[in-house]
């Protein structure tokens, strides 16, 4: 019995050893300087509309003329490519 608890132990700690010098190896593969992009608000190719004296990231379709539809897309980080469907029914 107290073999199996020895070599389970050796085991147990060898998979550990793995696995930090794993993560180590990883960390120092990827480590570097990235260049980080500027954020939307500093982007003037993203595009805008003002409402009410505020500016925000989006589009307008169709006919002013016609009512509103408001589309808005997920949680910060989601995007709205997949929405652009449906400026065919404006």
């Amino acid at each position: 019995m107290k073999k199996v608890l020895l070599y389970g132990g050796l085991a147990l700690g060898g998979v550990v050893v793995l696995l930090v010098a794993g993560a180590g190896a990883l960390y120092a593969s990827t480590a570097g300087d990235y260049a980080v992009p500027a954020t939307v608000d500093l982007d003037p190719g993203l595009p805008r509309i003002e409402v009410n004296g505020n500016l925000l990231h989006g589009e307008r379709f169709g006919d002013p003329d016609n009512p509103t539809v408001l589309v808005l897309h997920g949680g910060p980080g989601g995007d709205y490519r997949s929405l652009l469907g449906l400026q065919e029914l404006a």
